[in-house]
């Protein structure tokens, strides 16, 4: 059971969209650099191409975390900060 409903999850992910609009872009743009550096790393830079994977990822989780669950879903949920912190 969700301690909240539906309507204000959606209201909620609204809000945060808008409150962190231009970030999507450039987290799809990470991701695809990474996509493409996972299926294609340039010759002779794999480590590299790894380690720089690693990073955007790290970063993605980071920001899940702290933003997302730790500043966001804490008004929703009382576990969020724990979540965001594990």
């Amino acid at each position: 059971m969700l301690p909240y409903t539906v309507e204000v999850y959606f209201v909620s992910m609204a809000n945060y969209n808008a409150a962190w609009f231009p970030t999507a872009a450039v987290a799809t743009l990470l991701a695809v650099v990474a996509l493409a550096l996972a299926l294609r790393p340039p010759p002779g830079r794999e480590a590299a191409a790894a380690r720089l994977i690693l990073a955007i990822l790290a970063a993605a989780w980071v920001w899940v975390g702290a933003v997302h669950q730790i500043r966001h879903m804490a008004a929703l949920n009382f576990l969020a900060p724990a979540y965001g912190a594990a």
